[in-house]
């Protein structure tokens, strides 16, 4: 898409710029500026892929860690055998 059409500046005219005409033309070119940027560190659907599956593979990691806590550590962090059960049930892709 050419934004360049849509970003064309008003021609100078001798008429003085101040107040509200200052305040439109940097408007105009801050529009004109984020039509053109372009986002070159967007991640690839790999990175975000990749980034999906290591989620899951830590929450899994996480709840079979979880299975195996003394009930001194349990109790320590708050939680029950019930609560480790009801996390442990749970499918990896499931926050």
């Amino acid at each position: 898409m050419d934004y360049g059409s849509k970003c064309r500046l008003p021609q100078q005219q001798n008429i003085p710029i101040i107040g509200v005409n200052t305040r439109i033309m940097e408007d105009i070119m801050s529009l004109c500026l984020s039509n053109n940027v372009t986002n070159n560190h967007d991640s690839g659907v790999f990175t975000r892929l990749s980034d999906r599956v290591h989620i899951w593979l830590d929450r899994w990691q996480q709840r079979d860690e979880l299975t195996h806590w003394s009930d001194r550590d349990l109790h320590d962090v708050g939680l029950s055998w019930s609560d480790v059960a009801h996390e442990a049930e749970k499918p990896f892709w499931r926050a």
